[in-house]
């Protein structure tokens, strides 16, 4: 029950992701095909395909590094805690901003990010439902609109800074 709830939780964050990955990967989704029905009602694989997604959605934010700041992670950590997210879920949503930054940037074909980081965004561990709770909690976050104005406000600042 707890793997498909994941799977389900997941989903939106993958969907957006997904497009971000190699031809290959694409190619093997779409020959594989899954909805949210199946998610929902076909228990076959489930700890595969959660693992699978899981994978796919780290996989992805790993392609997206070229677009993320050095700094970025830390000013969106700032700026989420001014808004009153702390602890935890102020580390989702840093996550979920340099994200919906990053996919941004790339879907848009802006250049790199000078200098970029090399640390990996999403650090993930052994538990593979602890994992993709984890995810489930950022994908939560990069759908929230409550992020809207951080992301504008961090975007803006990143502006400022390039121009001047």
């Amino acid at each position: 029950m707890r793997n498909r709830r994941a799977l389900i939780g997941l989903r939106p964050l993958w969907v957006d992701l997904v497009c971000l990955l190699s031809p290959d990967s694409i190619r093997k989704h779409l020959a594989e095909g899954t909805s949210l029905a199946r998610d929902r009602w076909n228990p076959r694989n489930l700890y595969e395909r959660l693992d699978q997604r899981v994978v796919d959605v780290w996989d992805a934010t790993y392609e997206l590094l070229p677009w993320i700041e050095e700094d970025l992670p830390a000013r969106a950590k700032a700026a989420v805690q001014d808004q009153g997210i702390t602890g935890g879920e102020a580390e989702a949503a840093a996550a979920a901003l340099c994200l919906r930054i990053a996919r941004r940037r790339a879907v848009g074909g802006e250049p790199h990010a000078v200098p970029s980081t090399v640390v990996p965004l999403l650090a993930l561990g052994d538990d593979q439902e602890a994992n993709a709770r984890w995810l489930a909690r950022v994908g939560a976050l990069y759908f929230s609109e409550h992020l809207d104005a951080v992301e504008k406000e961090l975007t803006t600042q990143a502006e400022k800074v390039h121009a001047a």
